[in-house]
């Protein structure tokens, strides 16, 4: 099935779970010398141990945003399926490190909490229904939740993103063939549209 055009009931495919071919293959460290041929140096930090700011949104864009953009211009289900794994997976790593911390990197508020934050709203209002990443919904992870949660009360991060009028955008701006009586979907709450 085609992710978009033809999949009405936004079904999603069980199996294969192929996720362990993405992971990178670190060839690159692999030694130069042929008398340790197949060798290579371990990183010396875990991964996605991040201690600054720049390197929490290097990850969200590399690991979280781009699946999620390549989601939505994805024309086959197994291209959909992949992305949607890869989001799945950034979530999961996510809210595991969130279980240990207030926020991304601490008891404090960075820019890559905002971005965080702005990120869950779309997914749980827009991407969620328009790219079909409907594996899960950010409340469905208790520390993510919880982490939002805490953030909405933040009158900063709070008044950062007007996901009322990007929802509206977002849905209206559809072609009359996507959304042919122009419905906005309200909320992740009440499951209904207007």
């Amino acid at each position: 099935m085609r992710a978009k055009l033809g999949n009405v009931y936004g079904l999603l495919g069980v199996g294969p779970d192929n996720r362990q071919l993405l992971s990178p293959t670190e060839r690159e460290k692999l030694s130069a010398d042929p008398e340790n041929k197949f060798t290579y140096e371990k990183e010396k930090r875990p991964l996605y141990a991040h201690q600054n700011e720049a390197d929490e949104i290097t990850y969200m864009k590399e690991n979280l945003l781009l699946p999620i953009k390549k989601a939505g211009a994805a024309t086959f289900q197994t291209d959909l399926e992949r992305f949607t794994y890869q989001e799945k997976d950034a979530l999961t790593e996510i809210d595991k490190r969130l279980s240990k911390r207030k926020y991304l990197l601490g008891d404090t508020v960075t820019e890559a909490d905002k971005l965080l934050y702005q990120t869950l709203l779309r997914h749980d209002y827009i991407y969620y229904y328009l790219y079909k990443l409907n594996f899960a919904k950010s409340f469905d992870f208790a520390n993510i939740a919880r982490y939002e949660a805490e953030l909405k009360q933040i009158p900063d991060i709070a008044d950062s993103i007007q996901i009322e009028d990007e929802k509206r955008k977002a849905f209206l701006g559809l072609e009359d063939v996507w959304n042919p009586y122009h419905l906005v979907f309200c909320g992740p709450e009440d499951e209904v549209w207007q």
